[in-house]
């Protein structure tokens, strides 16, 4: 094979190195063209023997790319039959290689058989003794003589034509034996992290990065699987199969309602619930802050009543 694919690389060279050859000679020829137009057209006597010459190189560069264009053709059809030789090399090797694999794997069946049926036949002697003291022996060595028989009788047959088939493939009557495809695992879907549900109040909540959703009651929801116990728990959640979808469902159209008509199913997981106290310079914490003390209250004392004097018109005091 590795002089069929040198001799198409030479041929190849070759080709290319033609090709090359007829762009120079079409150049020849269209400067000998042109040389011919301006002598014509020029001012001259007309001499004969200059257009004489002048047409010699025109006719010269003619004959040349013809014979160029011709040896193109002829070396292109070379190429053809070195590349079909080639193809052919190379799909008999393929097939004196799968060929020889099936032989091997043939051996291999052939000389696995002899120590399988007499395995068998052994078990099944071992079982049979004890066929009238469990009925299971009894059976299953029945089975396996039986197995045993029919095994080596069909591979009587299978075996010499499975050799045939190695020299089917060999000379191309056949097709080489499949190989078995590549094993696809398959990714298992993500879990799911929400379910469909039926709202009978609006709902509102959080997901985890912090971004707020609603949905209107009376329709379905795809809901956070970690907050359908909270909506159950305040009878905004139901199931799709349960008694009030049935009796409720549509009743109302799927309007998204204003947050402050919603009922909150969770917190906003990014929202800070410690608040940083306040730290200045400007201010001097407490000397009594941290110790203990006690407040002494006195009870409530009754107000005593006062009393004043007063002079009547008639001089008198009471």
């Amino acid at each position: 094979m590795a002089k069929v694919v040198g001799g198409l690389d030479a041929l190849r060279a070759k080709q290319s190195s033609l090709a090359s050859q007829r762009d120079t000679a079409h150049s020849l020829l269209v400067k000998a063209r042109a040389a011919l137009q301006v002598y014509l057209l020029g001012d001259n006597d007309g001499d004969d023997r200059a257009v004489a010459a002048l047409q010699a190189k025109v006719d010269a560069a003619l004959s040349l790319l013809a014979s160029l264009d011709t040896a193109i053709k002829t070396q292109g059809e070379r190429v053809a039959d070195a590349e079909r030789q080639l193809a052919d090399e190379q799909t008999k090797a393929a097939r004196k290689m799968a060929s020889e694999a099936l032989a091997l794997d043939v051996n291999s069946i052939e000389s696995q058989l002899k120590p399988w049926l007499a395995a068998t036949r052994q078990l099944a002697i071992a079982l049979e003794k004890y066929g009238p003291f469990r009925f299971e022996c009894g059976s299953i060595s029945s089975f396996l003589g039986n197995a045993a028989n029919e095994v080596e009788i069909a591979m009587g047959v299978s075996l010499p034509d499975l050799r045939g088939g190695v020299v089917a493939v060999a000379e191309g009557r056949e097709r080489a034996p499949a190989k078995p495809g590549a094993v696809v695992k398959t990714i298992a879907p993500p879990a799911p992290t929400t379910a469909r549900v039926y709202l009978t109040a609006s709902v509102a909540w959080y997901d985890d990065k912090g971004a707020k959703f609603r949905a209107p009651a009376m329709n379905d929801c795809d809901l956070p699987l970690t907050l359908i116990a909270k909506g159950k728990a305040i009878g905004a959640v139901h199931e799709l199969n349960s008694d009030v979808r049935r009796k409720s469902h549509g009743s109302r159209a799927p309007t998204v309602p204003a947050w402050e008509h919603c009922r909150w199913l969770n917190d906003n997981p990014l929202a800070k619930t410690d608040v940083e106290p306040i730290m200045s310079s400007h201010f001097q914490p407490h000397p009594g802050v941290g110790k203990p003390y006690t407040i002494r209250q006195s009870a409530p004392q009754t107000p005593a009543t006062a009393t004043r004097s007063v002079t009547r018109p008639d001089g008198g005091k009471r």
